[in-house]
């Protein structure tokens, strides 16, 4: 079994669709510091939808390279159906992080911009022994993104800050407008604060998204 301790976060799929994000691992106890753990800690991204999701198969499998790349092969997000079919639609993705390191995943995931910020622990590398982590940034749907190493020992739930103000493009004739927002990461860790290297500027859209023209106005307004 995969102990869940940290809090799982819900973000947005498609069609008002919903995905359930959390990582597993635990670190409690002194058997805690043990490695390998006894059953590898992994992260998921599993779609809600209403119809239950009975194991790891129904799920895209991705990887973790030692070279600081998380990478999920493509797939079609959805519930696979019961029968066989050549689509490759899954209910979500995962991936197994380092055992040989103990590595698992127990503090805040933050989600801003369809992605997921988040740290892993391990407690133990190296000559010194000193616990470590890894900064993980990833697409909430697709999965693939990229890791860097802690420069902090062992991690807490990263900070995620909005540098400066967003700008804004000019309102269209609907009143929608582009907005351009900055971003940067301040890694908390056992020795400290220290800014990542994962910085970025998110496009989204503000303003008015819709409106309709009411001929009738002055008679709603009139009535009681």
């Amino acid at each position: 079994l995969q102990p869940i301790t940290g809090e799982p976060v819900i973000v947005n799929s498609y069609f008002g669709k919903k995905l359930v994000t959390f990582g597993t691992g635990k670190f409690f106890e002194a058997i805690d510091t043990s490695v390998p753990l006894a059953t590898t800690a992994s992260f998921y991204s599993v779609m809600d939808d209403g119809v239950q999701v009975t194991g790891r198969t129904q799920l895209q499998q991705g990887t973790i390279t030692s070279t600081g790349t998380v990478s999920i092969p493509a797939f079609t997000l959805g519930i696979p159906p019961t029968v066989t079919t050549t689509a490759n639609i899954k209910a979500g993705w995962y991936v197994d992080f380092n055992n040989t390191l103990g590595e698992r995943q127990v503090s805040d995931i933050t989600a801003v911009f369809g992605k997921l910020i988040f740290g892993s622990i391990y407690p133990t590398k190296g000559a010194c022994s000193e616990g470590g982590g890894n900064l993980y940034i990833v697409d909430a749907l697709t999965g693939n993104g990229s890791f860097e190493t802690s420069q902090v020992g062992i991690l807490a739930a990263p900070l995620v800050l909005s540098l400066g103000s967003a700008s804004l493009d000019r309102s269209d004739t609907a009143g929608q407008r582009t907005a351009r927002q900055k971003i940067g990461v301040i890694t908390q860790g056992s020795r400290g604060l220290q800014p990542s290297t994962f910085t970025g500027t998110e496009t989204y859209q503000t303003g008015r998204l819709s409106w309709r023209r009411l001929d009738n106005y002055q008679s709603i307004k009139a009535k009681p």
